[in-house]
């Protein structure tokens, strides 16, 4: 395993943690059209808006 694939396979372990830690849902698109690599996602109702989600480029 080269450097580079090192590096991406320690940001999303990191970018699980940090989630899991959080509280918040993580997920993985199955295709990758608007350079979306990884999703996060709060569950339920928070304030006025339902599931807010944040999609990640790593």
């Amino acid at each position: 395993m080269d450097i580079n694939q090192q590096k991406e396979q320690f940001s999303n372990a990191y970018l699980h943690t940090i989630t899991s830690v959080a509280g918040y849902s993580l997920y993985k698109p199955a295709v990758d059209d608007d350079s979306v690599d990884w999703g996060i996602a709060a569950t339920g109702v928070m304030g006025r808006i339902r599931a807010p989600r944040l999609e990640l480029p790593l």
